[in-house]
């Protein structure tokens, strides 16, 4: 299963702008076909770093996901309003709950 991590830092005075812009986009990513979902964090030191991950059915969702119109604007408005800008692409081998967490306890 794919899944991205978008790491942004925003220029300090810039942080309520990214997150104005960021708050519409997120709700039409999350109505992607393909898109499992999608997540915005803040970082609690820094206010104006955040990482966003979306997590897609097939390596095709996440491709169509990366050719939309909105991933475009977000990327614009991370390098209009950004100091720096940090894209990982992998896969997830395995998901769970408590148990699965607890199984890795100790190999």
């Amino acid at each position: 299963m794919p899944f991205y991590q978008l790491k942004i830092t925003v220029l300090e005075d810039k942080d309520d702008e990214f997150v104005r812009n960021l708050h519409s986009l997120w709700f039409e990513f999350l109505k992607e076909d393909g898109c499992r979902s999608y997540e915005v964090y803040r970082d609690i030191e820094k206010k104006n770093a955040f990482s966003l991950t979306g997590e897609f059915d097939n390596h095709a969702a996440l491709e169509k996901h990366f050719r939309t119109r909105n991933f475009e604007i977000l990327l614009g408005a991370a390098r209009t309003l950004g100091e720096s800008v940090r894209l990982i692409i992998s896969d997830i081998l395995e998901t769970g709950g408590y148990e699965l967490a607890k199984s890795k306890i100790g190999r």
